[in-house]
């Protein structure tokens, strides 16, 4: 774990600046930083001092070559870095450290901004090159390791991979932006490359940023061949599958290739227990599985039965309802508000899983990569039963909780998730698109063109639509709020996670796969097939298709009573953003049950703790 800081200035040396920033990004490991003068500009990079692979020794960064030419801030690890070590050495580089850092500076060298498609990964960098005068930002292809800029055009710019560290450089208004946090009320976060605050921007994903005079900034996306994953038209369902075990393995093993201790943040989805499984099928048992118990005690004998069957033991968490502060601190954690509630569960997992682990799995987007929302289902559901929908759909909507599951074989299975869904479907497409994907109780936007084909004859009406539902969920839901709230969590506990499903190749070919695959065969099909190879099928079950909080009961705990109050009673920075009565209307209708509307409350408060204690 590092944080990594980039201070340039046109004018002088600032040294109090890069000290700041290294400061508010530090985890306690201790930090250094360099100078270097290009031309007119002095440069200064900072990071952390972190462990080497082996841990033999620490590797102060940032790391700087031979001939002082070139510095490298760098945060996060290769999976690949054996092989381009092994490259570099044949070219007759040397090595002094086991550092994935050290391999990544010299391959910057030697072969120049291109090799940065090759690091399978997650990280970021901050790359200093003095003979060509020019810093170089870059970020892992999903996106899942942070880094943030400001760039003023004309004597100043700075970069860290935290928004503290930006605003620690001392130079930089802390404005809030009014239309980010309005996207962020009805999506859950901000817009893409945006933040919260008007003058902080995110290094977009996948790409480098190069800075190479004052008044630009060139932004270049990089792809990798192993990305382009080409998935033969004639593939039957069971070699599709063989090749998913295969990569997920692949996988596995090279996050492991060190054999640390690890563990495993289990979730109860299908997709946490699949990496358990087939890492226990081929010896890749982790040190312990940390779960949450809600006092469920069948649940959680279940739960320490499946550790026993794979040869690990599980540390239940104890959900305290009744402790607010522990979602006080959760909020503090962000750099800016983002509402993906289920890291509120990580992040009460890791606060034990950091006393026992250094390393650990997540699950983190084997549901957004392959459609396993819930919401996903119901919307495919939807456009496969279209007309008997709409015609049906007054009834439905008005009845929908008495409805018996008997009907579900009338309706395709539809009823189940009518129940769930039944204020979200429209007979219009797009807003029923819309209203799966946001929540605009507040009245904050008009819909966006979403690109939703209206037209149920046309042949393009379920597969094109559902195209645009799991490329949400890729996009916007996994890189804008699953990767960011949950790594400023990890983060925060110095916790460095591995994410079995985002490796490079292995999400290549998912994305290869043609939306309806992954429906047409019944709900995660995918992983129940897998799971069945591995001997774990019966706990088939009881595993969830996807992460659920239960925002629902949540928020009727004492835990979120108080906070509500809070909320009631607030006279604070939310009601310059949020009408004071239609937030009182909306927490009035919620509790007499007329409405569900724990989503928005859910943002609500996050909004009104961060304003309150982070802004």
């Amino acid at each position: 774990m590092s944080g990594i800081n980039l201070l340039a200035n046109l004018h002088q040396v600032d040294e109090k600046g890069i000290r700041s920033m290294n400061a508010s990004v530090s985890h306690g490991e201790g930090s250094n930083f360099q100078i270097k003068k290009i031309r007119n500009t002095y440069l200064h990079i900072g990071a952390e001092i972190v462990s080497s692979k082996d841990s033999s020794k620490p590797i102060e960064q940032p790391l700087t070559s031979d001939d002082e030419m070139d510095f490298l801030a760098f945060e996060g690890e290769l999976f690949n870095s054996f092989d381009l070590k092994n490259e570099l050495i044949a070219k007759g580089v040397t090595f002094k450290s086991s550092s994935d850092a050290e391999v990544v500076l010299h391959a910057l060298r030697e072969f120049g901004l291109e090799v940065i498609g090759r690091f399978n990964g997650t990280y970021s960098l901050c790359y200093l090159d003095a003979r060509m005068e020019r810093v170089v930002l870059a970020r892992d292809p999903h996106g899942i390791k942070p880094l943030y800029y400001f760039h003023n055009g004309v004597d100043f710019a700075c970069a860290s991979s935290s928004i503290k560290g930006v605003l620690a450089s001392g130079n930089i208004a802390k404005e809030i932006d009014r239309k980010q946090v309005n996207h962020f009320l009805q999506f859950g976060f901000t817009e893409p490359s945006k933040t919260v605050y008007k003058d902080v921007f995110e290094v977009p994903r996948g790409s480098c940023m190069v800075l190479e005079n004052w008044d630009e900034v060139k932004s270049y996306r990089f792809v990798s061949s192993e990305e382009k994953v080409e998935i033969n038209d004639e593939i039957n369902d069971e070699q599709l599958q063989q090749k998913f075990e295969d990569l997920l393995l692949d996988s596995i093993s090279q996050s492991q290739a060190f054999r640390q201790d690890f563990g495993v943040l289990f979730d109860g989805t299908i997709q946490a227990a699949l990496m358990m499984s087939l890492g226990h099928k081929h010896g890749i048992i982790p040190t312990q599985m940390f779960s949450i118990s809600y006092g469920d005690e069948k649940s959680d004998e279940i739960i320490a039965n499946m550790a026993y069957d794979l040869r690990t033991s599980n540390r239940a968490i104890e959900l305290d309802k009744e402790n607010r502060t522990l979602f006080y601190d959760y909020v503090r954690s962000m750099d800016q508000p983002v509402s993906d509630k289920n890291s509120f569960i990580n992040y009460l997992i890791s606060l034990k899983a950091t006393d026992y682990v250094k390393y650990a799995w997540s699950s983190d987007g084997g549901a957004e990569l392959t459609g396993g929302y819930g919401r996903d289902w119901a919307f495919y559901l939807y456009l496969s039963n279209y007309k008997n929908m709409v015609n049906y759909l007054p009834m439905l909507k008005k009845g929908a909780k008495y409805l018996p599951s008997a009907l579900d074989f009338a309706f395709g299975g539809t009823i189940t998730y009518i129940k769930k869904y039944a204020n979200k479907i429209d007979p219009d497409p797009a807003l029923t698109y819309h209203n799966l994907v946001s929540d605009n109780t507040l009245n904050l936007f008009e819909m966006p063109d979403s690109g939703i084909v209206s037209d149920p004859e046309s042949p393009e009406f379920i597969e094109s639509n559902l195209a645009k539902l799991i490329e949400f969920e890729r996009g916007a839901n996994l890189e804008r709020s699953v990767l960011p709230i949950n790594q400023a969590v990890y983060n925060q506990m110095n916790l460095e996670l591995r994410l079995p499903y985002l490796d490079k190749q292995l999400s290549g070919f998912l994305k290869s796969i043609p939306e309806m695959k992954f429906f047409e065969q019944g709900r995660n099909w995918l992983f129940e097939r897998t799971i069945r190879h591995t001997g774990l099928e019966k706990y088939l079950s009881y595993l969830k298709p996807n992460p659920v909080f239960p925002i629902g009961n949540m928020i009727k705990s004492n835990m979120f009573k108080k906070v509500l109050e809070d909320l009631k009673e607030s006279k604070g920075k939310i009601y310059e953003y949020v009408d004071i009565k239609q937030a009182e209307n909306i927490i009035m209708e919620h509790r007499a049950e007329q409405a569900d509307h724990s989503e928005i409350i859910w943002r609500m408060l996050v909004l009104m703790i961060w304003l309150e204690e982070v802004s």
